[in-house]
């Protein structure tokens, strides 16, 4: 018998793990500042890499599928939870034998200026 994803314990162990990580980016006390943001695109795909101070990761997703646009996207996203941009998109141009783009921007939240 095939259960509804909601019943099942999996489902709230990732119910539990997207609210722990909706609570650590709207709380201001746990952001991470300053950040960089990488993003990569290998064919249209952009995959989007945060690092934090202490250099652990973790991704974001990306709707956009134009380097262009996600990094409008990013961009948005970054200033709405209270953060700002440190300077300019800056990009590592293509790399022929990976087939991908990259691009890289630091933020800091708007309170640590």
């Amino acid at each position: 018998m095939i259960t509804d994803r909601i019943d099942t314990p999996l489902a709230t162990l990732d119910t539990l793990s997207a609210l722990r990580h909706t609570w650590r980016m709207t709380n201001t006390n746990n952001k991470p500042s300053p950040i960089e943001v990488w993003l990569r695109q290998r064919n249209i795909q952009v995959t989007c890499t945060v690092v934090r101070e202490d250099e652990t990761t973790y991704e974001l997703d990306v709707d956009s599928l134009s380097m262009r646009g996600a990094q409008r996207e990013i961009t948005g996203w970054f200033l709405n939870e209270g953060y700002v941009a440190v300077g300019r998109w800056e990009s590592d141009g293509d790399d022929p034998a990976m087939q991908a783009r990259e691009a890289v921007r630091r933020f800091k939240l708007a309170s640590s200026q």
